[in-house]
């Protein structure tokens, strides 16, 4: 056998291999087909009930199976049958009048009403039952005015004063004319007393006022001024630190104003000392005018 013959062979089997895989598709694939058409006609009639075609999408749900009469029709009828006839109630005959229901007589109800107890006026008796003295005593209280607290009476000319300390005048007022300062030793004025004390000594307020500055000198070491009213001042000075008052404070004659400190180097020959000052509108005035008598 030549070539060409060869391969003319080969060709016609592979042809024939591929008709037979494709008629082997069809036989099947038609195989397959009937058998669906089968499965869906046997469904179909299993199916069918004597009442005629019945879905399967519309069987009832499980919960109402109990509610589906599985009997029979022949059984349905024969229970149908023998069943006793059910009575009618007895219907009244034709004009006579229907009964008429009488409702219950209704009880009358009535209301009580509670009486609400009148406001009595307490005030009245209790003013009529209070004694006459408690009454005259509130009398008094409303017509006595209230006291002021931390109250002075302002300074008069005709006021006196308290010494501030207990002691002799080491340096004089004198304000119109010169005397001879021995600490700086040289003649001046002097608008102030200088009362001989001792270090410690308390010094006391000379007349009520209100503490209007504190402050401190060279000369005059620290220093206390009160306002005593109608322009009077009266100053303290020559004091120790620890001040019994403070700018603010109302004092009344004779309350603590502070301690004798050591005299400043000004004043350091008049020795231990208060330095007491007494102005009316600024001006400087006398104090031994309006201190008491020793």
């Amino acid at each position: 056998m030549n070539e060409p013959e060869k391969k003319e062979r080969k060709k016609t089997g592979f042809y024939i291999a591929l008709y037979s895989c494709v008629g082997v598709i069809l036989v099947a694939a038609a195989v397959i087909g009937y058998n669906n058409f089968a499965n869906t006609g046997m469904t179909d009639s299993s199916s069918r009930t004597p009442g005629g075609i019945a879905s399967l999408t519309t069987l009832p749900p499980m919960g109402d199976v109990a509610d589906v009469d599985t009997r029979s029709d022949e059984s349905y009828e024969e229970a149908r049958r023998t069943q006793p006839p059910a009575t009618a109630e007895p219907t009244a005959p034709a004009g006579t009048p229907a009964p008429t229901q009488t409702a219950a007589p209704e009880t009358p109800v009535t209301q009580t009403v509670i009486p609400e107890d009148e406001p009595t006026d307490t005030t009245a008796e209790t003013s009529e039952n209070e004694p006459e003295s408690e009454q005259e005593t509130s009398q008094t209280e409303e017509d006595t005015p209230p006291l002021v607290l931390n109250s002075f009476v302002p300074f008069d000319e005709g006021a006196v004063m308290l010494w501030p300390v207990q002691g002799e005048i080491a340096l004089d007022y004198s304000a119109d004319h010169v005397i001879y300062d021995p600490t700086l030793d040289q003649y001046r004025t002097t608008d102030s007393i200088s009362i001989a004390s001792v270090y410690g000594e308390p010094v006391a307020a000379a007349y009520g006022g209100v503490v209007d500055s504190v402050y401190q000198t060279r000369e005059d070491g620290i220093c206390v001024s009160t306002d005593l009213g109608n322009g009077w001042r009266a100053t303290y000075s020559q004091l120790r630190g620890d001040l019994a008052v403070e700018p603010g404070d109302v004092v009344q004659m004779g309350d603590l104003i502070g301690y004798v400190n050591l005299p400043s180097i000004y004043t350091a020959l008049l020795g231990e000392h208060i330095g007491f000052e007494l102005t009316r509108n600024d001006a400087p005035v006398d104090p031994t005018t309006y201190l008491a008598a020793k």
